[in-house]
């Protein structure tokens, strides 16, 4: 009887401990966790009833719901139940291929399911917009053509301004050329989105741009030159380049990392402050041997002769020095001057590098005995039928 009562008050201490976490600590911990989730702690304690409408994140993910109905439902009664506080992160998760039974007809989403689609999308953008979320991640994948996509100026309306430094969107489309009211983003990450050109990422839409990565996209208008400008970006990253010539104008651009499919060049490029690159060339780089006795399979080189980290995935090794002309290749890499003069660390993701393709990166550093890493070959396997880096 005394054992019983002893591990009676044992069990209402626990209860007493979780209800007596204070309030910001059990918000930290939901923010982690998927919205729905959330609300379902509401059970656990009196103190956690209402603790989900302080979160001032919101994850809300429709591959936690069987229905599409279901999902438009919950997030109607999240939205208007949550107290109106600031929020400081909203992800948003309309992906996947299974079919939305609710809305179709003869496999096909009939005119109610795109106006409930497109209201949910304006609803949560929305709220997000009006109590000032600062990130904001869209992934709107839902396994059709990329250019079907929505367009980000039907999806986030008229803005005329807001809060938002971190923007991530996946399955996007950029149909306009001008943008208003992202005067506060510093970064900006795209996967899988169109864009009607690189120059849409300007000053004139985004002035305060520091960081862009662009991965699996496509230009609407294909061009053989495409420019990116950005007086404050300070990281880039092309997954692939989407044209065969590209121009970059970002004086306080530190760090690049590009990947290209086919043959790309850089023109004239002005980066003055760039420090740290990485090239990587996909499986259907084309090399031609032609080019050789011109040099211009080198030029790549020449825009990036202030870093001081190189990269040098091991298809880029093997398409610039191991193709069908390596002699000829060497003999000239003997000759030609190298366009590094501060280079510090070169890393090379192959264990098997001739000594003099080593030598032509490195012999006009200024280190006596610069870091050289030989990191092996490593497989993307986020597309591994695209590249093998």
């Amino acid at each position: 009887m005394e054992n019983s009562r002893k591990l009676g008050k044992a069990r209402k201490g626990q209860r007493d401990r979780l209800s007596r976490l204070p309030g910001p600590i059990i918000h930290h911990i939901l923010s982690f966790l998927d919205t729905k989730f959330a609300v379902q702690t509401s059970v656990l304690s009196r103190a956690w009833r209402c603790a989900w409408k302080h979160v001032p994140v919101l994850n809300l993910d429709k591959t936690s719901f069987e229905q599409y109905s279901s999902f438009i439902r919950f997030v109607d009664n999240v939205l208007s139940l949550r107290y109106p506080l600031r929020l400081r992160e909203v992800s948003f998760i309309d992906s996947g291929t299974w079919v939305v039974v609710s809305f179709m007809n003869n496999g096909i989403m009939d005119e109610q399911g795109e106006r409930e689609e497109h209201r949910l999308y304006a609803r949560v953008i929305g709220y997000a917009l009006l109590h000032d979320a600062q990130h904001i991640a869209i992934d709107l994948d839902s396994g059709e053509e990329p250019e079907c996509s929505p367009d980000f100026f039907h999806l986030f309306g008229s803005v005329t301004k807001s809060n938002i430094e971190t923007l991530q969107l996946r399955a996007v489309s950029f149909r306009n050329s001008q943008y208003s009211g992202f005067g506060s983003v510093t970064t900006l990450d795209l996967y899988y989105c169109w864009v009607t050109d690189l120059d849409v990422f300007s000053d004139s839409n985004f002035p305060c741009l520091e960081n862009l990565v662009m991965e699996e996209c496509r230009c609407y208008k294909y061009t053989r030159t495409e420019t990116i400008s950005g007086l404050n970006l300070v990281s880039l990253k092309l997954f692939p380049v989407p044209s065969q010539r590209l121009e970059i104008r970002a004086p306080k651009l530190n760090f690049l990392s590009l990947a290209f499919r086919l043959e790309v060049k850089l023109l004239k490029s002005s980066l003055p402050s760039l420090e740290h690159a990485e090239i990587r060339l996909g499986i259907f780089f084309r090399f031609d041997p032609d080019d050789i006795e011109k040099l211009q399979f080198l030029s790549l080189f020449q825009d990036l002769h202030n870093v001081e980290s190189l990269t040098l995935h091991h298809l880029t090794i093997e398409r610039f020095f191991y193709a069908q002309a390596l002699s000829q290749i060497s003999e000239i890499l003997e000759e030609q001057p190298s366009p590094f003069t501060r280079l510090k660390c070169l890393k090379l993701q192959s264990n098997n590098v001739p000594y003099n393709v080593v030598d032509y990166f490195l012999k006009g550093s200024p280190n006596t005995e610069p870091h050289i890493e030989f990191l092996g070959k490593v497989v993307n396997r986020r597309f591994p039928y695209e590249y093998d880096f």
